[in-house]
């Protein structure tokens, strides 16, 4: 069945004309950290994530003394059929400068003086989200503007001349909390960023990362970078959801997503890989109970104290009646450099090859197998290599079919699905991590159990949101206030919870499970001066405003 596949693809392939449709408008050089809790996630633009150019671009955590990168690079890929038959694919691996383009596709095409304004990334956190709520909330004038909430690339924002430094074109670009409902992002009338989580970093690239000779589909992806910082395992985790668009002329047909990474995990070397596919789950551990080898002298590693890193597909790629696609595959290569692996399991170079890994199998076209190095040794097509927990010794896993270490990149993969012009689909992925485990051949139930909580997070973001109170049924007072101030609700709900910030945004005071209409703050001896105030209603609403304490 795989040699019939194959003779279809090559039918069309040769084709191909040896030219890049989407030319190179500019060479996106920005790079923006993702670094509220103890993750530092380094991103680029034009395509590539978690990767600076030169050293490994993820470190977790990132308050050790020596900080690891438990991830090298990483990137999104792309692969689909135009109706002439012709193979589309968009691939970043490690393009050094990226071969993308930044910004949106104006009408369907790479623009330079576009990719130029677009070279960068808009960060905003929650709490700068809050002060700017509650500036507007006292007397429904914003009188401090942040730069951040009036910088942000909402669609019609008429200050981004003024904060970015030129006019956006009249397309959907960043979430924004519309108030008025008219499809235009207006600060200064109280709107402000939709985000999730305490920091977000949004930006926007094209499908220029075709690698050379490659015919690109006339993609724009927009991406949300968020983490929070927390006490759990959320203080280890960052979340991704990306948006991609087909901004050409024509469907796509028999389209992938898929997400690789190279997962060095601190010595790039002695890495085993495997996958839960009821869970959407892939993950990198160690080959033996000590992070190093020869080949690593002078590369930060975890030493004896090795942990599992894991990439949680939150949601998959929608089919056309919107339906969760799932991790439709797993697959995996090997650096041709070591070793000596199969040259159908080596780096992709061709179209034709991406397009492969995409669909759940060798860069030569032949399917995984179940049993062995996914490659040999097995009776049965797959799509998911590994399977099973590395701690059963009945189960398929690198640790139980005792492979040779290597240096190994992986592909996640969503598909396929059907994009008619204009159309929109999406993904959403978490990077979590994992500390100490014990090795060899670890258990990966505190993954899962992980999982589950990364899952519900996604599911119900904590974030302001559109859930916001008008300021008439909080009623605070006295404000100013010198001893003591009451919060209460107006109407039949009760008040729960309740967060005092300092104007940029530490949190100084949270009072939880309150569970009355009213709440009684004491200033003590909190200094006078100017502080925020969120209060959440037993039903999720929420308000924010400012305290004045004198």
């Amino acid at each position: 069945m795989h040699n019939l596949y194959r003779f279809f693809l090559l039918l069309f392939l040769t084709t191909i004309p040896l030219f890049n449709a989407s030319a190179q408008s500019c060479s996106p050089a920005a790079i923006a950290n993702l670094d509220w809790n103890n993750v530092r996630a380094t991103l680029p633009q034009g395509g590539a994530l978690w990767w600076d150019f030169n050293d490994g671009g993820y470190i977790v955590p990132k308050d050790n003394i020596n900080p690891v990168a438990a991830i090298f690079a990483g990137g999104l890929w792309f692969g689909a059929i135009d109706p002439a038959g012709f193979l589309r694919v968009s691939a970043t691996t490690y393009n050094t400068p990226p071969e993308g383009s930044s910004g949106p596709l104006i009408n369907g095409q790479p623009d330079f003086t576009t990719c130029a304004n677009f070279d960068r990334h808009w960060v905003v956190n929650q709490s700068t989200i809050d002060l700017h709520l509650a500036d507007f909330s006292d007397n429904g004038v914003i009188d401090n503007p942040e730069s951040e909430i009036m910088a942000w690339p909402g669609r019609g924002n008429a200050s981004s001349v003024n904060y970015n430094g030129f006019d956006l074109p009249d397309i959907d670009l960043a979430p924004f909390f519309d108030a008025n409902a008219n499809g235009i992002y207006e600060p200064l009338s109280g709107e402000y960023p939709l985000i999730k989580g305490d920091e977000a970093v949004w930006w926007i690239y094209n499908s220029g990362t075709a690698p050379a000779n490659f015919i690109s589909p006339d993609i724009q992806t927009s991406i949300m970078a968020y983490s929070f910082a927390t006490n759990d395992v959320l203080n280890l985790t960052t979340f991704y959801d990306v948006k991609f668009t087909n901004a050409g002329v024509q469907p796509l047909d028999s389209a992938f997503v898929g997400l690789w990474v190279d997962a060095d995990l601190g010595c790039f070397v002695d890495d085993f890989i495997g996958c839960s596919p009821e869970h959407n789950l892939s993950y990198v551990y160690n080959a033996d109970a000590i992070d190093g080898d020869p080949q690593c002298i002078g590369i930060p590693s975890y030493g004896d104290e090795v942990p599992i890193l894991g990439i949680k597909l939150l949601k998959g790629a929608s089919d056309a009646d919107g339906n969760d696609l799932g991790l439709s595959s797993f697959v995996y290569y090997n650096n041709a450099s070591i070793g000596l692996p199969p040259s159908g399991t080596t780096d992709p170079s061709t179209d034709f090859d991406y397009y492969n890994y995409l669909n759940g199998r060798w860069r030569d076209g032949s399917p995984l197998v179940d049993g062995g190095d996914g490659y040999t040794g097995g009776n049965n097509e797959t799509k998911y290599v590994f399977p099973d927990n590395p701690s059963d010794p009945q189960g398929w896993s690198m640790c139980s079919a005792a492979l040779p270490v290597s240096d190994r990149r992986t592909v996640m993969n969503s598909g396929p699905f059907y994009m008619q012009p204009g159309q929109s689909n999406d993904i959403s992925f978490a990077v979590i991590f994992i500390e100490d485990q014990p090795h060899p051949c670890p258990d990966i139930t505190p993954m899962l159990d992980a999982c589950e909580i990364v899952q519900e997070t996604f599911d119900n973001p904590t974030s302001v949101g559109e859930y916001v109170l008008p300021k008439d049924e909080l009623l605070v007072f006295p404000n100013p206030f010198s001893e003591t101030v009451k919060i209460s609700t107006a109407g039949a709900l009760n008040l729960q919870d309740l967060f005092i910030y300092t104007v940029d945004g530490k949190l100084l005071k949270q009072f939880n499970a309150i569970n009355a209409a009213e709440f009684i703050f004491e200033k003590g001896s909190l200094p006078n001066g100017m502080y925020m105030y969120k209060a959440r209603l037993e039903n999720g609403q929420m308000a924010v405003g400012k305290l004045i304490a004198e």
